[in-house]
């Protein structure tokens, strides 16, 4: 705990994937492609299906004609899923108390975005675990709050009268629109209550680790049930990590809690000297500065932590047909302007003695975080499907809306973020040039088709239809266009993957562009 206060590739590819799961790296190209699955008779077909169609055709699907300027790739599961599950690991150490009534008291920002999705509030499963799993299996002497190997265990947290029938589950279950559920109240009091984790974990924090456990029945203890029946199979996972200092998830067996050899420091810096690079190495264990950009998570957790994408492969097995239905998001120790950040040990009074401790990366008035560079990684591992903000703000409503926002765009998918460029500046609106194409498998040959679709003029159908910012129908947020399709009433193919290309701007001073 800190104690101190003042373009992605298609995930089709996944050549070069942790497990063969995640997202490849970003990358930046010349048309805004956005693929996305179909269902027919509301039978999802899978993103394997997608990749088998897509390796089979032989030839790429159409774009348009002058090539764009500017593009990123994106991808969107069109399908009835509305079966949500949301973990909350919400940091219990020393310092957390401001930070864990600023999520109360903000929470429900999120709900009220989830509740505006078409449909109204999906099925939600919503667990809260802390990030107390303990330090190792040694107990280290002084220290009572990190002398219960395992801590919490990964088990979700319940607090007698919240409201919650623990009968049907440790964790938040509200279902059709919130007529079946299992507590009393609305659930944006029953949350607020349970968050209410207190500060009296352990100061090696395990984030990651904490979430890998409680989603692992394996990993549980033997006889527990408290998070059994949390996971669906089919469902959307979120994970929202809420901490101000970074992950130091090692396994069971580690001794690094308790080696002796950390001396003159603050406990927890050894999470960083061993979790962080700065320049190609391990920090200095003395005072010292360098730009926050030199700074990165160790590789391989530095040899005596958890490797980040260790936890990453996991979150992606739980999915190993639809990866893109993880979505992650951390509020942690982010720098609020990271041109001119810098990362940084220094000697500080702390407990009646001098010692080397991390300098916060950010400071508010409700406390201090240091740099979060592992839980950076976890987050960035998922590409679009992972938000990233500080944790060093008055008001969380900015950062648990963009959670939800993201959530609500995979559940409702088709909003185009990039900004589109208009072709006919001269009539109203915007005029955007695009294709959409259908791809459907031939199911004599399980060879895929492409069938462009025009844009609706008429009754003629399929079509696509451009759905600006606020217009009857667009459940995008903010300043998101939307491709809609009308099928007139008709299911697409079973198999069917659809392509978007549009173009958008790729120079901010294009008069195209305004």
């Amino acid at each position: 705990m800190l104690r101190r206060t003042p373009v992605t590739t298609s995930p089709f590819d996944r050549s070069s994937s942790p497990a063969g799961l995640a997202p490849s790296p970003r990358r930046r190209r010349s048309t805004l492609e956005i693929s996305r699955g179909l269902v027919a008779k509301g039978i999802f077909t899978g993103i394997v299906a997608a990749a088998t169609l897509a390796a089979c055709n032989s030839h790429p699907l159409q774009a348009p004609n002058p090539q764009p300027e500017g593009q990123a790739d994106k991808f969107y599961d069109v399908n009835p899923i509305r079966d949500l599950d949301i973990v909350f690991m919400i940091d219990n150490s020393g310092s957390m108390r401001e930070e864990q009534d600023n999520l109360r008291e903000n929470f429900p920002i999120l709900i009220d975005t989830l509740r505006k999705i078409p449909g109204g509030l999906p099925n939600v499963h919503i667990g809260i675990i802390s990030s107390d799993v303990g330090a190792g299996s040694s107990l280290i002497s002084g220290n009572a709050a990190c002398n219960r190997p395992g801590g919490d265990k990964g088990e979700f947290q319940v607090k007698s009268g919240c409201g919650l029938d623990e009968s049907q589950g440790n964790f938040i279950i509200s279902l059709n629109n919130d007529t079946q559920k299992n507590f009393t109240g609305n659930l944006e009091d029953v949350f607020s209550c349970m968050a209410a984790l207190g500060t009296g974990g352990c100061g090696f924090e395990h984030q990651l680790q904490s979430v890998r456990v409680a989603l692992a029945e394996s990993l549980m203890p033997k006889n527990t049930t408290k998070n059994v029946g949390f996971l669906r199979k089919d469902a959307f996972l979120a994970v929202v990590l809420i901490t101000d200092e970074d992950d130091c998830s090692g396994n069971p067996d580690s001794d690094l809690y308790v080696d002796g050899s950390f001396t003159g420091q603050a406990g927890s810096l050894r999470c960083n000297i061993a979790g962080h690079t700065c320049n190609g190495r391990a920090p200095m264990t003395s005072a010292f500065q360098t730009p926050l950009e030199n700074c990165t998570a160790a590789p391989n957790g530095g040899g005596r932590l958890i490797p980040v994408e260790e936890i990453v492969s996991y979150l992606y097995s739980l999915k190993p047909i639809n990866p893109e239905r993880v979505i992650v998001s951390a509020i942690t120790g982010q720098p609020n302007k990271r041109d001119g950040a810098t990362y940084a040990f220094s000697e500080v009074a702390m407990n009646n003695q001098t010692v080397l401790d991390v300098e916060p990366i950010c400071n508010s008035a409700g406390g201090a975080a240091a740099p979060a560079l592992r839980i950076e990684q976890f987050v960035k591992s998922f590409g679009d499907n992972g938000t990233l903000d500080s944790i060093c703000s008055d008001n969380f409503s900015p950062a648990l809306k963009r959670i939800a926002d993201l959530i609500a765009a995979r559940l409702d998918p088709g909003c185009l973020s990039e900004r589109l460029m208009d072709v006919d500046p001269n009539q109203a609106g915007v005029q955007a040039e695009c294709t959409v194409v259908d791809r459907v498998p031939n199911t004599a040959t399980g060879i895929g088709e492409d069938k462009v679709l025009p844009a609706c003029s008429g009754n003629n159908t399929p079509c696509w239809r451009l759905q600006a910012p606020g217009a009857n129908g667009n459940t995008c947020s903010g300043s998101q266009f939307r491709i809609n399709v009308d099928r007139g009433g008709q299911e697409p193919a079973k198999g069917t993957i659809q392509s978007v290309k549009c173009r958008t701007c790729g120079r901010d001073n294009d008069p195209r562009c305004n």
